[in-house]
């Protein structure tokens, strides 16, 4: 594969594609869909029962920070409910360290915790076509489907490239970040960041390796507390949340260590590249590792890049005046009877 194997795999526990995966990708880490799970619930617990404490367990999923708390939670809600020997309850548990949060937080997802993404992309497929179109209605309908599908990914990574998001703090990281991340994965940040200055820092003990502080919310006496950890060798601050190791994205907790330190511009080693508005643009690599040239020169992104940076400045630039727009529009006028000619005798 390239660029290496994947980190996570999620699945619905389903036991012939569990093996499979564990031979043919030994070092991938393999995760259990729990929506999947959580569906279930309803089927195996009696409806009275599932009526009064399934939220618990669905607080103890996704709520416990330490696997201790889980565990500790999980078995006084199974004495709670008289479950202790709910054959299906017992065996959820056992492959707890495949589905639970807190378990399995450690291994980058991206934040995903279920297999709704191949569920979508089914889902897809359903809108599109159906088992009752010839193939060659099918081959139409999928290629149109696709086109459709691309022109809203274009449509995002326009607003990406010539749409100024709005800010809302006057945070030098925030506007660091707006020119960094796509709009969506900024409007997450954002979330954190402004979050990140309810909360008090404490150092509680430092050796020679690195600092461990404490992070509370100011407004919450009952808030839990988290634990950061700055290492000094690496340069790298780590939270007991994991939300930047599982989705990329800083959490708030480490935010507020860095307004507290004082950090005027985020380091470079909090910025996934996935995230930033330039992670199309990247070189091709072949499975040798060796860079295509050819294919990168042309890339579509980068072409598309280049033309919308130039197209809008000279669109500002016409727009000033009435003669100067007239020019533009005869030029564009010419210019698309010169495109569909290139397009229609092939040129590439």
């Amino acid at each position: 594969m390239l660029g290496g194997t994947p980190k996570m795999i999620i699945i619905d526990q389903d036991p012939t594609m569990t093996n499979a995966i564990s031979q043919a990708l030994p070092y991938t880490f393999l995760r259990y869909c729990i929506w999947h799970i959580l569906n279930k619930f309803s089927e195996k617990l009696d409806a009275v029962v599932y009526k009064y404490y399934y939220k618990y367990f669905q607080k103890c999923i996704w709520e416990s920070c330490t696997k201790e708390e889980f565990d500790s939670t999980w078995m006084t809600i199974i004495s709670k409910s008289k479950l202790v020997d709910n054959g299906w309850l017992q065996s959820i548990y056992k492959i707890r360290s495949k589905r639970v949060s807190v378990y399995v937080n450690h291994v980058f997802s991206t934040g995903m915790s279920s297999s709704q993404q191949v569920e979508s992309s089914h889902a897809f497929f359903k809108r599109s076509v159906s088992k009752i179109n010839p193939l060659v209605d099918f081959i139409t309908r999928f290629n149109r489907a696709i086109a459709r599908q691309r022109r809203e990914e274009l449509t995002v990574d326009h607003v990406d490239i010539n749409e100024k998001p709005v800010l809302k703090m006057p945070n030098l990281i925030e506007k660091q970040m707006a020119e960094t991340y796509t709009h969506k994965i900024l409007f997450t940040f954002q979330q954190e960041l402004w979050n990140s200055f309810f909360y008090d820092i404490e150092l509680v003990r430092e050796n020679g390796d690195h600092f461990v502080y404490t992070v509370k919310r100011q407004d919450e006496s009952s808030c839990r507390i988290r634990e950061i950890v700055f290492r000094k060798e690496l340069d790298f601050t780590s939270c007991s949340c994991k939300k930047f190791e599982s989705e990329g994205i800083l959490c708030r907790h480490i935010l507020a260590y860095l307004n507290h330190m004082q950090v005027r511009s985020l380091p470079n080693q909090y910025i996934l590249k996935r995230w930033t508005q330039t992670a199309k643009c990247n070189k091709v690599i072949d499975k040798d590792g060796l860079e295509i040239n050819d294919f990168f020169d042309k890339s579509f992104m980068v072409r598309r890049m280049r033309l919308f940076q130039l197209a809008t400045y000279v669109i500002d630039k016409a727009a000033c005046n009435e003669d100067a727009s007239k020019i533009l529009e005869d030029i564009l006028n010419n210019a698309i009877l010169d495109i569909k000619s290139t397009l229609s005798s092939g040129g590439s």
